[in-house]
């Protein structure tokens, strides 16, 4: 029986003479590494390693559309490219489709086209990123007339589903923006499913995913209104950036500024809140927690202060979502600091003043540091 710990010579009895070695004299040749980008040769993996991300650091090629990098191998681009909006980043080689093609070539194409796939391959000192381009660019035409007939058909009056259905009625002859009314629908239904209101039959926290699916929409839409729509979706999810992109909706810009400078510590004049906020938002339907903040936010201080009850009333609610119950306790906290009930901003705050985000804003509560109205020089 043969263990695998010893192996017979076949000479074991010394009766059969030893034959040389075919392999006897040979030198064994040595192996070595070489660098795929310079062509130097090293004796073990190692140093090759060590060569490359010293001399050669990889500088993986990329795609930026519009300011924003592509980073999923299937893209959906939905609205018109210029010359600006396309940049390449470590790019040497470029492939459209399979062929080669220049840089300038490539922007050219992707300026130019309207609908339908193509696949890019970008190169870089061996290293490759691809990419599938899905256009479906609309005509700004109709665009527009989605608009119009948004604002005609639930612009106004009580938002319920049959109007929402309306909508959608009206908008199906415009192929080339189904997306747009998908997105814009989407935000409705979120509205209704937010209020349980308007014959809708979805659960209130359903919202969010309705919310979800307006966002990823219609960010593909370079339009104020789509900013607009946008703006209410992120601040419904206490995301209080990008301020700069609600110019047209001055209502939901000064209430995303204020917000905003709650989180960064910013103090901003009392006099900007009085610009007409009360006239903005009106024909965007909002759900009523939304509504309601807007309002509380823009209220000077003495107004703000004589429905503090309210305020405090609504923490109690239990048809207030968390994020908006949020929004009434920062509101609350810097209405307290203010007028000087620091501990019972204290109370209101200190929950928060360990969090990721709103963890600064908590601590300066703490310290008594509120800038709601904070006075400016």
């Amino acid at each position: 029986m043969a263990y695998l710990d010893f192996i017979d010579p076949g000479n074991s009895g010394g009766s059969v003479p030893p034959t040389d070695s075919p392999f006897q004299g040979l030198t064994p040749r040595v192996i070595t590494y070489s660098c795929t980008i310079c062509g130097c040769q090293f004796d073990t993996p190692d140093a090759q390693f060590e060569h490359r991300f010293e001399n050669h650091p990889s500088r993986r090629p990329a795609l930026l559309l519009k300011g924003i990098e592509i980073i999923t191998p299937h893209q959906l681009v939905g609205s018109q490219l210029s010359d600006g909006d396309v940049v390449f980043g470590h790019v040497t080689k470029c492939h459209l489709n399979n062929r080669s093609i220049t840089k300038d070539e490539l922007v050219k194409y992707l300026v130019e086209k309207k609908c339908g796939l193509c696949t890019i391959h970008l190169e870089n000192e061996g290293i490759k990123t691809s990419y599938q381009l899905d256009f479906d660019v609309p005509d700004e035409d109709e665009l527009k007339e989605v608009e119009r007939i948004f604002f005609e058909t639930v612009g106004g009056g009580i938002l319920d589903s049959t109007r929402i259905d309306l909508f959608i009625d009206m908008t199906g002859r415009f192929g080339s923006a189904k997306r747009y009314v998908h997105g814009l629908s989407n935000y409705l239904y979120g509205v209704l499913a937010k209020d349980q209101r308007g014959g809708t039959h979805l659960k209130r926290l359903d919202f969010t995913t309705k919310f979800n699916q307006a966002l990823d929409t219609l960010r593909l839409f370079d339009k104020s209104f789509a900013h607009a729509i946008a703006g209410v979706v992120n601040f419904n999810h206490n995301v209080f950036g990008g301020a700069e992109r609600l110019v047209a909706t001055p209502k939901a810009y000064w209430a995303m500024r204020k917000f905003g400078g709650f989180v960064t510590g910013t103090i901003i004049d009392n006099n900007d809140w009085k610009l007409d906020a009360s006239t903005s938002c009106s024909k965007i339907p909002l759900d009523y927690a939304t509504e309601k903040i807007f309002e509380w936010a823009l209220a000077p201080f003495d107004e703000l202060l004589k429905v503090r009850k309210e305020l405090e009333h609504t923490l109690k609610l239990a048809d207030w979502v968390y994020t908006d119950k949020f929004k009434v306790r920062m509101l609350l906290a810097e209405l307290l600091v203010a007028s000087g009930d620091f501990s019972a901003a204290t109370l209101i705050a200190g929950s928060s003043s360990n969090d990721i985000v709103f963890g600064p804003w908590g601590q300066r509560i703490i310290r008594g540091e509120g800038v709601m109205y904070a006075k400016t020089e």
